[in-house]
Protein backbone atom coordinates (compact mmCIF):
# COMPACT_ATOMS: atom_id res chain seq x y z
CA UNK A 1 0.00 0.00 0.00
CA UNK A 2 1.48 3.38 -0.77
CA UNK A 3 -0.96 5.42 1.50
CA UNK A 4 -0.95 6.03 5.27
CA UNK A 5 -3.46 4.15 6.30
CA UNK A 6 -5.82 5.35 9.46
CA UNK A 7 -7.84 2.64 10.93
CA UNK A 8 -10.09 4.32 13.51
CA UNK A 9 -11.78 2.37 16.49
CA UNK A 10 -14.34 0.51 14.46
CA UNK A 11 -17.95 -0.20 16.30
CA UNK A 12 -19.02 -3.80 14.34
CA UNK A 13 -22.19 -2.21 12.98
CA UNK A 14 -19.66 0.05 10.90
CA UNK A 15 -17.55 -3.08 9.98
CA UNK A 16 -18.77 -3.30 6.66
CA UNK A 17 -18.24 -0.10 5.35
CA UNK A 18 -14.71 0.21 7.04
CA UNK A 19 -13.57 -2.63 5.65
CA UNK A 20 -15.16 -1.21 2.09
CA UNK A 21 -13.53 1.59 2.56
CA UNK A 22 -10.40 -0.07 3.06
CA UNK A 23 -10.77 -2.35 -0.37
CA UNK A 24 -10.79 -5.57 1.45
CA UNK A 25 -14.46 -5.90 2.23
CA UNK A 26 -15.27 -8.42 -1.30
CA UNK A 27 -12.12 -10.31 -0.06
CA UNK A 28 -12.94 -11.18 3.34
CA UNK A 29 -16.65 -12.44 1.84
CA UNK A 30 -14.91 -14.81 -0.87
CA UNK A 31 -12.27 -15.84 1.56
CA UNK A 32 -9.71 -14.98 0.53
CA UNK A 33 -8.00 -13.12 3.57
CA UNK A 34 -6.09 -14.60 6.45
CA UNK A 35 -4.40 -14.07 10.00
CA UNK A 36 -1.08 -13.03 9.68
CA UNK A 37 -0.03 -14.71 12.64
CA UNK A 38 -1.74 -18.42 12.46
CA UNK A 39 -2.55 -18.42 8.29
CA UNK A 40 -5.62 -18.99 9.66
CA UNK A 41 -8.91 -18.43 6.96
CA UNK A 42 -10.21 -14.77 8.35
CA UNK A 43 -14.18 -14.64 8.67
CA UNK A 44 -16.69 -12.55 10.16
CA UNK A 45 -17.03 -14.58 12.82
CA UNK A 46 -13.14 -14.98 13.48
CA UNK A 47 -11.89 -11.10 12.43
CA UNK A 48 -10.33 -9.83 15.74
CA UNK A 49 -8.38 -7.31 14.53
CA UNK A 50 -6.73 -5.11 11.97
CA UNK A 51 -3.55 -3.12 12.26
CA UNK A 52 -0.91 -1.43 9.82
CA UNK A 53 2.51 -3.24 9.79
CA UNK A 54 5.41 -1.65 8.04
CA UNK A 55 2.71 0.33 5.90
CA UNK A 56 0.72 -2.86 5.55
CA UNK A 57 -2.77 -3.86 6.42
CA UNK A 58 -2.56 -7.11 8.71
CA UNK A 59 -5.55 -8.84 9.96
CA UNK A 60 -5.76 -11.15 13.13
CA UNK A 61 -8.04 -14.19 13.60
CA UNK A 62 -9.98 -14.40 17.14
CA UNK A 63 -7.17 -17.26 18.47
CA UNK A 64 -5.40 -16.74 21.68
CA UNK A 65 -2.46 -16.62 20.45
CA UNK A 66 -3.22 -14.41 17.42
CA UNK A 67 -4.94 -12.12 20.22
CA UNK A 68 -2.12 -11.56 22.29
CA UNK A 69 0.37 -11.07 19.15
CA UNK A 70 -1.77 -8.62 17.80
CA UNK A 71 -0.83 -6.18 20.12
CA UNK A 72 3.00 -6.82 19.80
CA UNK A 73 3.31 -6.66 15.77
Amino acid sequence: MDKKIDIPAIHEKDLKQVLSDLGILEDLQEGKLFCVNCCKLITWDNLFALKVVENKLVLFCDEADCVDNSTEK
